[in-house]
């Protein structure tokens, strides 16, 4: 009886079975979907990330302090470019689309963003390498640890060793550049015909001095601990609220636009500075005098913006972990081409620490 009830059921309902196998169908799609945006995704922060910091070297190297005005040509550009992703078309009429995310959210996110972005940029102006400024920005994992205890989180005691070890590899790579910035020679007077203790660079001691790339640490260091605060506060807004990576996108650049305000007098000088760069010898032969900065500046601009779209479509597409590893291998090839293509200056103290500094942070993702 039981039985002829189940079978009348499933003549008037439907059998279920194939419904489990249409879903079955429709997950190897998403699965698949994924996987081919997280190939492309890799593929644009390889080459996005890489390029966009070569970029940034030759800026800093014609300009060290262009740090502010960059970020906000930076968040101007990515505002523009997401903007047209969360458009939608409704009775012949353009719209943003609703948002999933409460606007306060957003704007406390910005608070955060923007400081850690102009800190992050303004570093350079305290003389810190580009390898230094690089390995700090691939070792927020104390600092992220730190913060999650006011989160109330709890790490694996491989997570705190993992960690331990980006600290200890951080500081060798400060005591190292430290010490390259307090050295100094031996050198000939050529009056007295005796040896006598100055400084590598005389003619650069000012911007050389030692307690001026020292606040370039500490400046580095605040970063730091910004963007773990950071990182925690939008994993709480995607269990929040859910993952939409392009929304974030859009609204975490566009709403940070007025910030900027607070650095107009600086970024009127620098926009000036750069139209009175060199020109460039690349349109030179078809008439057009390009100032060499804005070459620079328009190349770093398109590459961050592949860069960036790279990290959200990984993030959204396969989650965090995948993303972290990704731009780690991007972060240390950066490294490579930093110190082979510019010559910066790196001793056996720098490679050790950066190598500890990537072994920690395998060990911790693992």
């Amino acid at each position: 009886m039981q039985k002829r009830t189940t079978e009348k059921q499933n003549d008037v309902l439907g059998d279920p079975r194939p419904l489990k196998s249409q879903k079955t169908t429709q997950e190897v799609k998403n699965q698949a979907s994924n996987y081919s945006n997280a190939a492309l995704a890799i593929g644009l922060i390889l080459v996005g990330c890489i390029a966009n910091n070569f970029v940034l070297e030759l800026l800093i190297r014609e300009n060290t302090h262009i740090g502010t005005f960059l970020t906000f040509l930076q968040f101007v550009a990515i505002s523009a470019a997401s903007f047209f992703l969360n458009v939608e078309s409704k009775g012949g009429k353009w719209n943003l689309v609703s948002r999933k995310t409460p606007l306060m959210v957003y704007i406390g996110l910005n608070v955060v963003f923007v400081t850690l972005s102009v800190a992050n940029n303004k570093a350079f102006s305290y003389k810190i390498s580009q390898p230094v400024h690089m390995i700090f920005r691939s070792s927020s994992l104390i600092a992220s640890i730190f913060i999650g205890f006011f989160f109330r989180k709890r790490y694996t005691r491989s997570q705190t060793m993992g960690a331990i070890l980006v600290t200890i590899g951080i500081i060798a790579v400060t005591f190292a550049e430290g010490s390259e910035k307090a050295k100094r020679s031996m050198t000939v007077c050529q009056d007295c015909n005796q040896q006598v203790e100055v400084d590598v660079n005389p003619d650069d001691k000012q911007d050389d001095n030692f307690l001026i790339w020292l606040g370039g640490i500490c400046l580095l260091t605040f970063a730091l601990l910004l963007s773990a605060l950071l990182g925690h506060i939008q994993e709480w807004t995607y269990k929040t609220y859910g993952k939409n990576w392009k929304e974030g996108l859009f609204y975490t650049h566009f709403l940070a636009l007025p910030y900027f305000a607070l650095f107009s007098s600086e970024i009127l000088q620098l926009w000036q500075a750069c139209s009175a760069s060199p020109p460039s010898d690349l349109f030179f032969e078809y008439g057009f005098h390009v100032p060499i900065m804005w070459i620079y500046m328009f190349a770093n601009l398109i590459t961050q913006l592949v860069c960036i779209f790279g990290v959200y479509m990984l993030t959204g597409a396969v989650g965090t972990l995948p993303c972290t590893l990704t731009i780690t291998l991007r972060k240390f090839l950066s490294l490579i081409i930093s110190i082979v293509y510019f010559k910066n200056a790196f001793t056996i103290y720098h490679w050790v620490g950066s190598m500890v500094v990537f072994v920690g942070g395998a060990w911790y993702v693992s």
